[in-house]
């Protein structure tokens, strides 16, 4: 049995565990930590070479009744929102 903080699968996963491991997960609410993660993994898909994603994501947290379960979805779409306007701010500065 293994314990984990995050992780990542897929095409990116290698670049999107740089990111996850630079984030202070043990320190943040799981609905920060959503908003952290989603921001990560937008962050390291380049759209411009890789097709469009469907970004899932599960938890294990006293959020969940530490069950793992998927993150709700409604959690999940306002975290892809956030993290998109997050790239967006960064591509004006």
């Amino acid at each position: 049995c293994y314990g984990y903080s995050g992780v990542a699968q897929g095409k990116a996963a290698s670049a999107a565990r740089n990111e996850v491991e630079k984030l202070p997960l043990a320190t943040m609410t799981a609905a920060d930590a959503v908003r952290a993660l989603a921001t990560a993994v937008h962050r390291v898909h380049d759209a411009v070479k890789d097709k469009e994603f469907e970004l899932e994501m599960g938890w294990c947290c006293p959020a969940s009744g530490n069950r793992f379960e998927r993150v709700p979805p409604e959690m999940l779409a306002a975290a892809q929102g956030a993290a998109q306007q997050a790239l967006r701010e960064d591509d004006f500065e």
